[in-house]
């Protein structure tokens, strides 16, 4: 009976081990957050409408383009880490955190260079 309270007890402390490997195709964090900052401000530029045309959604496809062709990453490479740092909303909290500091910083820097 003993051996059997054994087994399931070590079992059971396996089973709850949460030893997950990251994927190969995930980023590191500050680089996750760094090419969020960067999604974020050209999200704010689509949607401020910066680059509005009679074309606007191949506009709006090339710009999105242009984000990734900076931060040479391409747009599954971006979708699957989005995808994998979702499952932790947590952890996502945190980015966005680091998200609005970085563009705080930003936005503070051009406003001491417009005075």
């Amino acid at each position: 009976m003993r051996y059997i309270l054994l087994i399931f007890v070590l079992l059971t402390f396996f089973a709850c081990r949460n030893d997950q490997k990251k994927p190969d195709y995930l980023w590191e964090e500050d680089r996750f957050v760094e090419v969020l900052t960067e999604f974020q401000v050209t999200e704010s530029l689509v949607r401020l409408g910066f680059y509005k045309n009679s074309d606007s959604l191949f506009l709006k496809d090339s710009i999105y383009q242009s984000l990734f062709n900076k931060m040479e990453i391409n747009r599954e490479e971006f979708d699957s880490n989005f995808n994998y740092y979702m499952k932790d909303p947590k952890m996502m909290e945190e980015f966005y955190d680091k998200v609005m500091v970085n563009l705080s910083e930003r936005s503070a820097i051009i406003k001491g260079e417009s005075k």
